[in-house]
């Protein structure tokens, strides 16, 4: 019963020292896309980033998840807009970018 209490308590503070570990809080981007001529967001713009993907939602924004850290580049792209290529540096936590897509008439 001892040896049982002694390993729940050791497990317990190995738990507690990993939640502050940089390895072990995730890192991610999230924005709001605009359209640069109305400044309006923009809907159904694909982001790619580090091998992952989504698109943007009704009110232009996006969220990825589990990204690699270090520079990163982001790619946007939509019909009817020039593909928009920017180059993100990620950290632990949540990295937020924000741009402007322009129209192509």
């Amino acid at each position: 019963m001892k040896r049982l209490l002694l390993a729940l308590v050791a497990l317990l503070v190995f738990s507690c020292n990993t939640i502050d570990d940089p390895v072990s809080v995730g890192r991610a981007v999230h924005g709001i896309v605009y359209d640069a001529a109305t400044q309006k967001p923009v809907e159904g713009v694909r982001i790619e980033i580090a091998g992952r993907a989504t698109a943007t939602t009704a009110n232009g924004s996006y969220y990825l998840a589990d990204i690699p850290p270090g520079m990163q580049a982001l790619t946007a792209s939509k019909t009817a807009y020039a593909t928009y290529v920017t180059d993100v540096q990620v950290t632990t936590g949540l990295n937020q970018k924000k741009f402007y897509v322009q129209p192509v008439y």
